[in-house]
């Protein structure tokens, strides 16, 4: 199996960065794994090699055009690279893949609040994760239900920082009933009522069968 075969976004079962990057724009120009032998048991992590950088947001001056973002693979849920991969899926249409966006145009944030587990608290614990909150230069091949994009997006924030990300979603704008129901709140109690979705005493999202 290619390289390009083994790291997919699809079939998902369920660190903080080594950057200090926490919001930019870039062209990714290719990804690879890198076994990190340091963990016991040794662990996969998956290189994406961005190019052409725009930097929006980092905790120290950041000069450099390009930048490598790290994460471990790991297909359980829920993981950075399963946040990752969730996000990004609300961008391309199911017969597409990561493989499918090397030259496009992304833009990342590191976002907060994606409860994963911490085995050594044993408990799942509010971590940061990288998430595509904007994808340019794809191809659009099949229809992409942008009411299941929306409840993508929604899953862990609050409904500040999901109006942030859902109104740059090209599925979700290439729907104006779903926009207006979204500007006039709608949407959001109608997905509660119907199970999809609820929210916590912290006002933070959560998608999926009650």
């Amino acid at each position: 199996m290619s390289e390009n075969e083994l790291v997919s976004i699809r079939g998902l079962i369920e660190g903080v960065p080594r950057t200090p990057l926490r919001e930019f724009k870039g062209k990714l120009e290719g990804y690879a794994t890198e076994l990190v032998t340091q963990f016991t048991p040794a662990r996969t992590y998956i290189n994406l090699d961005f190019s052409e950088l725009e930097v929006i947001e980092t905790t120290e001056a950041y000069p450099f055009p390009i930048a490598k973002i790290s994460m471990p693979f790991n297909k359980r849920r829920v993981s950075q690279w399963t946040i990752f991969s969730d996000s990004l899926a609300g961008f391309i249409p199911d017969d597409k893949d990561l493989k499918d966006t090397i030259g496009m145009q992304y833009h990342l944030k590191f976002t907060p609040g994606h409860m994963m587990w911490n085995k050594d608290m044993g408990k799942p614990t509010a971590r940061e994760s990288w998430e595509v909150v904007g994808l340019f230069g794809a191809v659009v091949t099949s229809k992409v239900d942008a009411t299941e994009v929306a409840l993508g997006l929604l899953d862990g924030k609050n409904e500040e920082e999901w109006n942030q990300s859902v109104f740059q979603s090209p599925a979700v704008k290439g729907d104006s009933k779903l926009i207006d129901d979204i500007i006039h709140r709608r949407f959001l109690p109608a997905m509660e009522v119907a199970g999809k979705a609820t929210k916590n005493s912290n006002g933070i999202w959560h998608t999926g069968p009650v």
